[in-house]
């Protein structure tokens, strides 16, 4: 990149500045480390991990990127250990992130300053924390840099506002008012799962939470860590849920991540993404010897008016050990056929059958699925002028 022009500034964490990798972009770019504020002295770890993409050439405002997620960009962290990384395209969040990254820089340009640069517990609150991604309907996310802006505070209000479900998944875990938290949901009455890579960290809440009943495993299956900081809200379709979320980010649930270290989280209110995290993170709890079941919510519909709404299609995913058949809930408004067609990634179809006419009302359909091979899908139904649609995934 350097080599095409493009200018790069990077921070990095002191403990790891001896690397390879980091000693070769040390020579050839401006760099810091996190001791570079004086005042700081590298108190607390540079934990970020966020990559900030043309956001200062204000040439266009459709090539802002931010890369952000508990991804480190190491070996053990891309070949061994569960990660989550989201990329968003958006010039008023890449302006937030930016700001951020240059009060630890110290300045705009080119050039670090140690006189004025912040990290850790001297940093500011300083940056917007509500953000309206997309074209419409826009999607709701929500910015917390730590230790500045209290997002542990924030993690137990949204826990609390929570109607149907909490899951999570992270690796380290100690802090009593976020355990607290999840422990009093689970005695309202939701599900409340976890998964976490170990119960030796000290003050780690894994007894605690069993104790108090949560469903909470510790991860297997992995040749490396469970290396996620996630929390998914109301991912599932139950009841009268409007609001899904996804809390992510380097963020782990400690004290450090809350006084000392810099960190980045962001709050993503879109079913669609919550969605997706929840199938990766059954994938996870299953391996994990989980027991629990999910129902996954559908896609849009497209057309007006709607003539079938897909109510639910359980399980998933679909383990062909204990089960051979998916299930199809649909309400139909207007009678008439469906076909139903299950395409894998590829565009392949697996499965094509007609429902026959349908009268309107609720009708259960049952597609089976012995002979379909492990992997994603998108099972659709169409009348020929609507298609409704959701993916889901089949495991052996």
């Amino acid at each position: 990149a350097k080599t095409r022009g493009v200018k790069i500034r990077a921070i990095f964490e002191t403990d790891n500045s001896n690397t390879n990798a980091i000693g070769l972009l040390r020579n050839n770019v401006p760099a810091i480390v996190d001791n570079f504020d004086k005042t700081n002295a590298g108190a607390g770890l540079m934990h970020n991990k966020f990559v900030v993409i043309d956001a200062r050439d204000r040439s266009s405002d459709t090539d802002d990127w931010v890369i952000m997620g508990s991804w480190n960009p190491t070996e053990p962290g891309s070949r061994n250990d569960a990660q989550n990384v989201v990329e968003i395209q958006d010039q008023a969040l890449a302006t937030a992130y930016t700001r951020e990254f240059e009060e630890m820089w110290g300045s705009s340009t080119d050039t670090p300053s140690s006189g004025t640069s912040r990290f850790g517990a001297r940093k500011l609150d300083n940056t917007p924390h509500l953000f309206y991604i997309g074209d419409a309907p826009r999607i709701p996310m929500e910015l917390y840099f730590s230790p500045s802006d209290h997002m542990t505070a924030r993690l137990v209000e949204v826990i609390g506002e929570a109607q149907h479900s909490l899951y999570f998944a992270t690796l380290t875990f100690t802090r009593d008012d976020v355990a607290r938290a999840l422990a009093d949901r689970h005695d309202d009455g939701l599900p409340v799962r976890g998964l976490m890579d170990n119960d030796s960290d000290q003050g780690n809440e894994f007894a605690y939470l069993q104790s108090r009943g949560v469903d909470v495993l510790l991860a297997k299956g992995l040749s490396g860590m469970l290396h996620h900081k996630y929390l998914l809200i109301d991912a599932e379709l139950r009841g009268d849920a409007r609001d899904s979320r996804v809390v992510t980010g380097s963020h782990n649930w400690s004290n450090s991540a809350e006084f000392s270290n810099n960190e980045n989280t962001l709050i993503i209110h879109d079913r669609m993404i919550a969605e997706q995290y929840l199938q990766e993170w059954y994938t996870r709890y299953k391996a994990s010897g989980g027991t629990g079941e999910i129902v996954l919510s559908v896609g849009a519909i497209s057309g007006a008016p709607t003539r079938f709404t897909i109510s639910s299609v359980y399980p998933s995913p679909l383990t062909t050990a204990r089960s051979s058949v998916l299930s199809m809930e649909l309400e139909v408004t207007r009678p008439g056929a469906l076909t139903l067609t299950l395409t894998d990634v590829l565009g392949r179809s697996w499965h094509v059958e007609s429902t026959g006419e349908l009268s309107p009302g609720m009708h259960h359909i049952r597609i089976p699925v012995n002979t379909i091979p492990a992997g994603t899908y998108m099972l659709s139904a169409s009348d020929g002028t609507q298609r409704g649609s959701v993916k889901i995934m089949i495991q052996r």
